[in-house]
């Protein structure tokens, strides 16, 4: 990019978030030893609007190749490890888990992947004690409609959790369109 370049996103042809990379970084404050912004939270810098101009900090001595990016699906499949509390189903839910096509919700943000399919019915209560969660957990809340816990999402929670999906495939995940993008699960070394 050179000085007065314009850069517009319109709508995605396929995926759905796109990152830009400065040399340097964003000339923004240190919160928590990140300059990127956790919405929901409030912290960090406040969301982007209309109008608003970036500073970059100097890049020299700084650089190297950025990961390769996940590839544009618009249909995934995605491997998982079952658990940890995968005890919690029955063999039948377990398997409409795994057969099922499913259809990435509306609802789906960089908080969670709601997904729309097969309404899952954990044993029980329908919940757990508190206990921890990575990006990938595959939690089934009450109502039967898994959430795949992404980047920005809890530390903890309180549903079982049928599977998790494998860390290479998480970013895979999270670039799937809300209402359009169709996935399906798969056991990890099968």
């Amino acid at each position: 990019a050179r000085p007065g370049n314009v850069l517009r996103f319109g709508e995605p042809r396929r995926g759905c978030r796109a990152y830009l990379a400065l040399a340097g970084g964003v000339d923004a404050a240190l919160v928590l030893g990140s300059r990127s912004s956790d919405v929901k939270a409030g912290l960090g810098v406040p969301p982007l609007r209309a109008g608003d101009r970036l500073g970059t900090r100097d890049g020299s001595g700084e650089g190297g190749e950025a990961p390769p990016p996940a590839p544009l699906e618009d249909e995934a499949a995605l491997r998982v490890v079952p658990g940890p509390q995968d005890e919690a189903f029955t063999p039948a839910d377990l398997a409409a888990f795994l057969s099922a096509a499913w259809t990435l919700g509306h609802e789906s943000d960089r908080f969670g992947a709601r997904l729309d399919g097969p309404r899952l019915t954990p044993l029980g209560s329908g919940e757990i004690a508190s206990d921890g969660l990575v990006p990938g957990c595959v939690q089934v809340p009450p109502d039967g409609r898994p959430i795949v816990a992404l980047a920005e999402g809890p530390t903890t929670g309180g549903y079982p959790k049928i599977a998790t999906v494998v860390a290479a495939d998480v970013a895979r995940l999270a670039q799937l369109v809300p209402g359009r993008g169709r996935l399906r699960f798969e056991l990890a070394g099968r």
